[in-house]
């Protein structure tokens, strides 16, 4: 019996747990997100600067997370490894919004992240200027 109800108890946790927007640090090299699941750091060598962007989920429905294949997610929350539409593996990192910014691997063999923040077009600008010369 308690096994059964610490389990119904950390489902309920699950359903419910909503910590926010990722806290993140921008940094000359490197960008930290914070995640309690699915934290990570992007090394800035690893982006394709000049095409960081923000993706407005409603009009760009190819980028919308459709399945999650090894992260968590709730109604609240989503962090770790998805699926887009299109079919793309991407990081994702949201609270829901629908305009996330785009961080593009430089390479075919990298990963894509989607990342909420407070003021993506601003957080966007930010990472472009910070690592424009990587």
């Amino acid at each position: 019996v308690a096994l059964v109800i610490v389990s119904l108890a950390l489902t309920a946790a699950a359903f419910r747990y909503d910590p926010g927007r990722p806290p993140v640090e921008l940094r000359r090299n490197e960008l930290e997100i914070h995640s309690w699941f699915y934290g990570m750091t992007v090394e800035a060598a690893s982006v394709d600067v000049n095409t960081v962007r923000v993706v407005d989920l409603l009009s760009e429905k190819d980028w919308r997370p459709v399945r999650r294949v090894g992260g968590f997610g709730n109604s609240h929350y989503r962090s770790g490894n998805f699926r887009t539409a299109n079919g793309r593996a991407v990081k994702l990192f949201t609270t829901g919004s629908q305009k996330l910014v785009l961080l593009p691997p430089r390479t075919e063999a990298g990963m894509p992240v989607l990342l909420d923040v407070t003021d993506p077009e601003r957080f966007a600008e930010q990472v472009r200027e910070a690592w424009k010369e990587r």
